[in-house]
């Protein structure tokens, strides 16, 4: 019987120092640049520092705030060639969030530059690698 038990242990032994992890799951820095925060008005301003985008995926999410029926411009730079990659208009009510997609991973960084036109005003504005 003593035999029996020591097999069996050793077994579950080797069995459980074979084991393999799993590869953990793909995660986000959870960064967010803000920009535009404390004496307004702003009509132009940037997030800082640059993020990474979502490691995995290569996105980052856009958030802007501003004065009510605010139309205006953005840009989104990556930091590390510092070229424009991407740019558009927007129509804000308030406020107004976006996807931007399909960007290098690190070590490429992104900085988001927003203007209004004059009697608009930005309160905030953030670049985030999660939703």
């Amino acid at each position: 019987m003593k035999r029996w038990l020591t097999r069996i242990l050793m077994a579950t032994a080797v069995a459980g120092a074979m084991t393999v992890p799993l590869a953990s799951p793909a995660y986000a820095d959870y960064d967010t640049a803000v920009g535009c925060i404390g004496s307004i008005p702003f009509v132009e301003c940037s997030t800082k520092p640059g993020i990474n985008p979502h490691n995995s995926a290569g996105w980052v999410w856009a958030r802007i705030w501003t004065t009510p029926v605010c139309a205006g411009w953005w840009w989104l730079y990556d930091s590390y060639s510092g070229k424009r990659v991407r740019s558009g208009s927007f129509t804000s009510y308030g406020y107004k969030n976006f996807f931007i997609g399909n960007l290098a991973v690190r070590p490429h960084t992104y900085q988001l530059i927003l203007k209004v036109p004059a009697g608009c005003t930005i309160g905030r504005a953030e670049l985030r690698n999660w939703t």
